[in-house]
């Protein structure tokens, strides 16, 4: 929400370091024209959304965005895209499985961009929560998104069960090269190890994602308990 946030838990990288640390800015088709929605502690206005990025060597910064018109997302990509200044690195999109073609023709205008792609409940229900057909679906995005983020819990904290994690992982790296993979779910400092332990071994370079957990009472950033996590994930993954 805030580039004090940001620089805070950029704080918590490990000397040597190798992996980024992704600065997701949630960002809807609602507020991007101004209009608050139902988050109001995890969704910044558009006007802030270029400041909240840093110039960091080791910072991912990505726009997590959603919509509730897919059939508007290129240009809606495209606003956002010039919203978001010169550290915006590309978008997480949490929508259910959009357009391939949407997202290749927004690569076209913007080849420099990254794109994940998150899976989440309604994504994973739409394949049966079937790792292969999941795996088989996804390959339709190879070439256009860098990564694959599974992630069942949608920011609501609901924790992961780690061994179906497992099988979609394993499906997804068996059958799709050239794609990066990411798992979410329930992640905090105290959940991580017994739900990314067997993970990190397995899948070392596997990416992960962390965010209802992060969060006070009052759903603000609580700042310590993401430094506490992160410096935890960079150890776990090393």
């Amino acid at each position: 929400m805030s580039r004090a946030e940001v620089d805070a838990v950029l704080t918590a990288i490990p000397a040597g370091a190798e992996r980024l640390l992704m600065i997701g800015v949630l960002v809807s088709s609602k507020t991007m024209q101004g209009i608050p929605n139902k988050w109001p502690k995890r969704y910044p206005s558009a006007d802030q959304i270029a400041e909240i990025f840093p110039n960091h060597p080791l910072a991912l910064n990505l726009v997590h965005f959603n919509t509730k018109d897919p059939n508007e997302l290129f240009d809606q990509m495209m606003t956002v895209t010039q919203l978001c200044g010169e550290n915006f690195h590309g978008f997480q999109l949490n929508i259910k499985w959009p357009n391939p073609y949407t997202l290749e023709k927004y690569k076209k205008e913007h080849p420099e961009k990254i794109i994940v792609l998150q899976c989440g409940e309604s994504a994973l229900e739409e394949v049966s929560c079937d790792p292969i057909v999941l795996a088989s679906v996804a390959d339709n995005y190879k070439g256009t998104c860098e990564y694959l983020l599974v992630d069942p819990s949608g920011g609501l904290g609901k924790p992961l069960n780690p061994y179906k994690g497992m099988e979609y992982l394993h499906q997804l790296n068996l059958r799709i090269s050239g794609m990066g993979f990411g798992i979410a779910g329930g992640l905090s400092p105290t959940t991580l190890e017994d739900l990314m332990g067997p993970i990190a071994k397995a899948f070392q370079y596997t990416s992960i994602d962390a965010e209802g957990r992060l969060r006070d009472s009052n759903d603000n950033l609580d700042v310590a308990v993401a430094k506490d996590f992160v410096s935890k994930a960079y150890a776990l993954f090393q």
